[in-house]
């Protein structure tokens, strides 16, 4: 199922979900696979961030992967007169082990996306085109206890 947002912060947001279709005898239900835990991210970059795709388990320990956003099979060979629009020039993960990357060249505009303490990131939505234009995650707030 495609996920595309609404208003305020959600505005232009995309992304999928996936579900099982359980048949009943009064009907169908849709149960969602909803994120759990990351387990995979796959970023291709050049000059700048040319695609993005990631894998996760959902709470029913089933893993997905969403497929790439942006130049996926690595056709394009980005070059600064290229990029004539708004993209994501360069990215770094950094995680509770270590940071990850830059991937694509760090330029002046720099943002982050503050989590919790004892959330985490378990998937991401994307706007692309050629390249990787916008990005957003979704984030699992900590775990509550009793």
């Amino acid at each position: 199922m495609a996920i595309v947002g609404g208003t305020g912060e959600f505005a232009y947001a995309q992304g999928v979900i996936s579900f099982n279709k359980i048949q009943l005898a009064e009907g169908n239900v849709r149960e969602l696979n909803t994120p759990e835990r990351l387990e995979t991210v796959t970023i291709r970059s050049g000059v700048v961030v040319d695609s993005l795709a990631f894998s996760f388990v959902d709470q029913a320990g089933g893993q997905h992967t969403v497929s790439p956003w942006g130049d996926h099979e690595g056709m394009t060979k980005t070059r600064e007169d290229d990029i004539e629009y708004n993209v994501i020039a360069s990215l770094t993960i950094v995680t509770n082990v270590k940071p990850y990357g830059p991937f694509g060249i760090p330029q002046s505009t720099h943002f982050s996306v503050p989590i919790q303490e004892g959330g985490s990131i378990v998937g991401f939505f994307a706007c692309a085109g050629k390249y990787v234009e916008a990005l957003g995650v979704y984030a699992r707030p900590p775990s509550v206890q009793n």
